[in-house]
């Protein structure tokens, strides 16, 4: 097992297989270090799962709550002038808006987000949503460039309008996703080759270790 794996960790690993019969050794196998997903746990009731793929950014955000969720983009930490998405499964709706003060954030003019999709699940909602890294938008924070990120969720719904959340948290540092050069909009693909199991026979004795090759 690799913990805490870096960029380094990228190369060729093998599967080493010992019993008392013998050994046998896998084909390399190549591990590649994804950089263009990622996961946010801000609290231990949000979860923000994201993904670069050329352009476009995807997100996939997770509450423990029946109300709304969100996520916002914000250069200072603060609410005003602050890019926020929110949705709800009670509506089905995803919203792009746009926070100019300390109040309920209202709907953009032009919606810059796509892909959207919401669900509920045993008291945890879940919105979906993908948008541009820089939609051209004024009333959006573009994300080619590192920005504070807002979580909030917990609060009511009645059609467009939505009430103060229950919770609220603003991450401590900037979060800089890839550029589309990292990752482009068609990843290349790895392929894994298992170990070839004929000259080892299966067992209780049977020891499995990974080198790097």
């Amino acid at each position: 097992t690799i913990t805490g794996v870096t960029e380094s960790d990228e190369g060729g690993y093998r599967c080493v297989v010992t019993s008392l019969l013998g050994m046998d050794t896998s084909s390399t196998a190549a591990l590649a270090i994804d950089l263009c997903s990622g996961e946010l746990n801000p609290h231990s009731d949000y979860v923000a799962l994201w993904q670069v793929r050329g352009d476009t950014i995807t997100f996939a955000v997770s509450a423990k709550t029946t109300g709304w969720v969100g996520i916002g983009f914000s250069n200072d930490r603060f609410m005003p002038n602050s890019d926020v998405v929110v949705g709800a499964a009670s509506t089905g709706s995803v919203s792009d808006r746009y926070a100019s003060v300390y109040s309920q954030p209202p709907l953009d003019a032009s919606q810059d987000i796509f892909n959207t999709s919401t669900s509920s699940i045993s008291g945890t909602t879940t919105i979906e949503f993908s948008r541009l890294r820089n939609t051209g938008d004024a009333a959006d924070l573009a994300l080619d460039e590192c920005r504070f990120f807002l979580y909030a969720w917990g609060g009511t719904v009645n059609g467009e309008s939505i009430g103060y959340h229950s919770q609220r948290v603003v991450s401590s540092e900037r979060v800089c996703l890839p550029n589309s050069t990292v990752c482009p909009a068609e990843p290349p693909q790895v392929t894994a080759h298992p170990v070839d199991q004929t000259d080892v026979a299966p067992g209780s004795d049977v020891t499995f270790s990974v080198t790097a090759s």
